[in-house]
C-alpha cells in the first residue's frame, strides 16, 4: 500500500496544517485532523469568530481556507473529466481530503514520497512514462491520445482522414482555463503584503518602516531607544526598543494612542488626548499580562478612567516589543506617547509623540532661573536657550512667534555665535531644515528697557511653524520672566524678584516635586500673598496614577476622586479668628489644573496663582476671609499616593507698599545698604591709613 500523502505548501513543498488564528486575542490553535473541517470556528480563548487557515510547517506561509479547498476541488473535477480509475480508500470527509493531496496541479510543488503523474502533463516526467514507455495523457509529452503517439506503450489503430476531434477537448480547455485563473488568484493571495506586521517576536517585518530615535540620555533599564508604528486596514501595530532587555524585573510598558489627534478629548498626557491605552506587564523574562482599553468618554481628561477592553496581541524578544490591536475608531493623524516604569519607581516618557510623519521636539527654557532682577537698563542679555530634535523624517522649522514685554532687539544666535534671525512683528523667520535624527541649539538674546521695577518677559507662543504639515510637533516651553530693578510690592506674574525674607524647609527625602524647600507669606493693605518653592518640577504630578499589579485590571470606571487622578496638591492652611480657610491648588505636567478657596463665609474675589518650574506664588483679597486681625499660615504639598510635606506655621509679614526682593537671587540685584556697609567702612579705613602713611 502506498504511503498516505499530505497537503503540500506551494512555496517550499512542506506540509500544510489547518490552524485557527484569532485576529482578536492572538490565539493560535493547530487542528489535529482534517475530518469535519470548517472554514471558521469560534475562538476557544475569546469566543469571537476566527477563520481557518492552512500554515506551512517549514516556511510558515499562510493560505486562506477557500483557496486551498478550491484548488483541491479543481483537481477532483479534472480527474472526473478524464475518468481515471481511482482507488476508493474511504468515504469519510477527512480521508477524501487526504486522497486529493496525491497528484500535483500545474506543477506548483513536488511530493517527496510518491511522484504520481500530473494532470494534463503540465510538468515534465511521469512514473507511468518510465514504467510503460508511454507518453503523457493528451499528448503534451511523449505521445498523444487520438494522435500519432502511443498510450501506455500500445500503438493505436490508424484513423481515417475524416476522423473528427474528440468532443472532450473543449471541456478540457475550459478546465485548464479555470485552473489558470485559480492559480493566479492563489499566487496573489500567498504573496506577502508589503509592510504587513506579524506579532510573533520576529522584528524583521519592521525593517522597511520608519524607526524613530529617542534622543534622551539613558537613565535606567527601561530607557527607551527607538519606537515606531503602522496603521493598516484599521489595525494599529506598535514597536518599542529599549537600551537593555525588557521584563527582567517587574516592568510595565504603556502606549497611549490619540486616535483623532484632538488633545481636548481623551486622557491628557504629554500634549495629547489619549483615546486608547495599550498595557504590557512582565517580569522574570516573560510577559505576564497585556490588554488594550478605551478611555471613558464621560471622564474630564485627568481622571484615570479606562474601560472597554479590546484584544491586544503582544510579543517581545530581548529589548524589543511589538503589539497590535483594532481600535474602534482611528484616523491617519493618530499620535502615540510611550510610558515605561519598573518596580523601583523609575519611569520614562517618550520625548516626542509619533505617528506616520516626522516628529519634532521643541524645547525652550530661560537661560538662568536665578536671575530674578537685572539692574542695567539698555544692556543686551541672554534670555533663553532653545533645543530642537527631529526624528522619523526630515523637517523644516519655518518660524517662531514670540511675545515680549520691555524686551527689544530680540535675535536668534546659533552655536557658532552667528545671528540667524531677528524678531520682526513678533516673529522669527528661520526656515532651518533639520534632517532625520538631527539636533540644533540656539540662544535668544535681547535688550531690556523700562522703568525701575517693571516686568521684563519673553515667551514663545505654542505656534511654532513646521513643515511638512504632517510633522508632529511636541513643545516644552517655559517663558523668561524677571524684573528690571527692584520692584515695589508683590505682583502675581510668575516672576519672583519681589519676594524676600523667605523661610527654609529641610530636605525631607520626599519626591522632588513635593519636597518643600522655601516658603513665605505677607500682607499689604488689602491682600494676603504666599510663596513656595519645591526641590524640582513644581506641579509635576504623576502621569500614570496606577500602582504595579501582576494582572491587568479592567474595572468599568466612571468616576475617580480628584485626589486619585495623579495631580500634585498644594494646600495653604490659613487660621484666623473667623475660622480655618484652605486654598487648594492642583497641578499636573507642570500646569495648574485648578485653584479654589474654602472656609466659613467666603467673601468676594478669587485666587490668583502663577508659577515657574520650581516656584509658585498666589494671593487673595483679605475680604475673602473676613478681613481677620490675626493670621497664621502653613503649607502642605502632597501627591496622589498620599506622600506629603508640611511646613511650620508662620505669621505673614506686613509689607504694605515697601520694596521687596527675593533674598535667594543669584542675579545682579541692587545691593542692600547693609550689604555695602562693611565694604564702605573698609574702603574708608584704607584711605585714611594710606593718607597717614604719606604724611609720615
Amino acid at each position: 500500500m502506498e504511503p498516505e500523502e499530505s497537503l503540500a505548501c506551494p512555496v517550499c513543498g512542506g506540509e500544510l496544517q489547518p490552524r485557527i488564528i484569532c485576529p482578536y486575542c492572538g490565539a493560535d490553535i493547530t487542528l489535529k485532523s482534517l475530518e469535519g473541517l470548517e472554514s471558521s470556528y469560534k475562538c476557544p480563548v475569546c469566543g469571537k469568530e476566527a477563520q481557518t487557515k492552512f500554515v506551512c510547517n517549514e516556511c510558515g506561509s499562510e493560505f486562506k481556507y477557500d483557496l486551498i479547498t478550491a484548488k483541491m476541488g479543481a483537481v477532483e473535477s479534472i480527474k472526473k473529466e478524464e475518468k481515471k480509475p481511482v482507488t476508493q480508500k474511504s468515504t469519510s470527509k477527512a480521508e477524501n481530503l487526504v486522497e486529493l493531496r496525491g497528484g500535483l496541479t500545474n506543477g506548483i510543488s513536488t511530493q517527496k514520497k510518491r511522484r504520481r503523474g500530473l494532470t494534463n502533463g503540465l510538468t515534465n516526467g511521469l512514473a507511468a512514462e518510465k514504467k510503460n514507455g508511454g507518453g503523457l495523457t493528451n499528448g503534451l509529452k511523449g505521445g498523444m491520445v487520438n494522435g500519432t503517439g502511443v498510450t501506455n506503450g500500445t500503438k493505436p489503430a490508424k484513423k481515417s482522414k475524416t476522423h473528427k476531434k474528440s468532443s472532450k477537448m473543449p471541456a478540457i480547455a475550459a478546465t485548464v482555463l479555470v485552473l489558470i485563473l485559480i492559480f493566479g488568484a492563489f499566487y496573489i493571495s500567498i504573496m506577502p503584503q508589503k509592510g504587513e506586521i506579524k506579532i510573533d517576536g520576529n522584528f524583521s517585518d519592521w525593517k522597511d518602516l520608519k524607526i524613530r530615535d529617542e534622543f534622551k540620555a539613558p537613565m535606567h533599564s527601561l530607557d527607551m531607544k527607538k519606537y515606531s508604528s503602522k496603521l493598516s486596514d484599521g489595525r494599529l501595530s506598535i514597536y518599542l526598543e529599549s537600551r537593555d532587555n525588557l521584563f527582567v524585573s517587574r516592568d510595565r510598558i504603556y502606549a497611549f494612542v490619540d486616535s483623532d489627534n484632538k488633545p481636548s478629548t481623551g486622557y491628557r498626557i504629554n500634549g495629547i488626548g489619549a483615546d486608547y491605552l495599550c498595557k504590557v506587564y512582565g517580569e522574570g523574562g516573560k510577559i505576564t499580562a497585556h490588554g488594550a482599553y478605551a478611555y471613558d468618554t464621560d471622564a474630564d481628561g485627568y481622571a484615570w478612567a479606562w474601560g472597554g477592553s479590546l484584544p491586544l496581541s503582544a510579543a517581545y524578544n530581548g529589548n524589543k516589543l511589538e503589539m497590535a490591536f483594532y481600535p474602534d475608531h482611528i484616523n491617519k493623524n493618530y499620535r502615540i506617547c510611550f510610558y515605561t516604569s519598573d518596580s523601583h519607581g523609575n519611569y520614562e516618557v517618550s520625548s516626542v509623540n509619533i505617528g506616520e510623519g516626522a516628529s519634532v521636539y521643541f524645547e525652550a527654557r530661560p537661560w538662568s532661573q536665578t536671575n530674578d532682577i537685572y539692574t542695567a537698563d539698555g544692556n543686551s542679555i541672554h534670555l533663553m536657550d532653545i533645543g530642537i530634535f527631529v526624528t522619523g523624517g526630515d523637517a523644516t522649522i519655518q518660524a517662531i512667534t514670540l511675545t515680549a514685554e520691555n524686551v527689544g532687539n530680540v535675535r536668534l544666535i546659533d552655536s557658532s555665535g552667528n545671528t540667524v534671525a531677528t524678531m520682526e512683528n513678533n516673529r522669527l523667520t528661520l526656515n532651518r531644515a533639520i534632517s532625520d535624527g538631527g539636533t540644533v541649539n540656539y540662544e535668544l538674546w535681547g535688550t531690556v528697557s523700562g522703568a525701575t521695577g517693571s516686568l521684563i518677559s519673553l515667551d514663545i507662543n505654542p505656534q511654532v511653524l513646521v513643515s511638512p504639515a504632517s510633522a508632529i510637533l511636541k513643545t516644552n516651553i517655559e517663558p523668561f520672566k524677571a524684573y528690571l530693578g527692584q520692584p515695589t510690592g508683590i505682583q502675581i506674574d510668575g516672576a519672583f524678584g519681589d519676594w524676600k525674607n523667605v523661610q527654609s524647609d529641610p530636605n525631607d527625602g520626599l519626591p522632588d516635586h513635593i519636597d518643600i524647600r522655601e516658603y513665605s507669606s505677607l500682607t499689604d493693605s488689602g491682600n494676603l500673598y504666599f510663596y513656595l518653592r519645591v526641590q524640582d518640577k513644581m506641579m509635576a504630578g504623576v502621569l500614570v496614577p496606577e500602582k504595579y499589579a501582576k494582572g491587568v485590571p479592567n474595572p468599568p470606571v466612571t468616576s475617580i476622586p480628584k485626589t486619585e487622578t495623579g495631580e500634585d496638591i498644594l494646600r495653604v492652611h490659613i487660621d484666623t479668628e473667623n475660622g480655618e480657610y484652605i486654598i487648594e491648588i492642583l497641578g499636573k505636567e507642570g500646569k495648574i489644573v485648578s485653584e479654589n478657596i474654602s472656609g466659613p463665609g467666603i467673601g468676594g474675589g478669587s485666587v490668583q496663582v502663577a508659577k515657574d518650574s520650581t516656584r509658585i506664588e498666589g494671593g487673595i483679597p483679605l475680604q475673602s476671609i473676613g478681613n481677620p486681625s490675626t493670621i497664621k499660615i502653613s503649607f502642605e504639598m502632597s501627591d496622589w499616593e498620599g506622600n506629603s510635606d508640611l511646613t511650620d506655621s508662620m505669621i505673614p509679614l506686613d509689607q504694605s507698599a515697601s520694596p521687596t526682593r527675593y533674598a535667594g537671587s543669584d542675579a545682579t540685584p541692587v545691593p542692600e545698604f547693609s550689604e555695602m556697609l562693611i565694604p564702605i567702612l573698609f574702603t574708608i579705613g584704607m584711605v585714611v591709613f594710606i593718607a597717614r602713611r604719606r604724611k609720615t
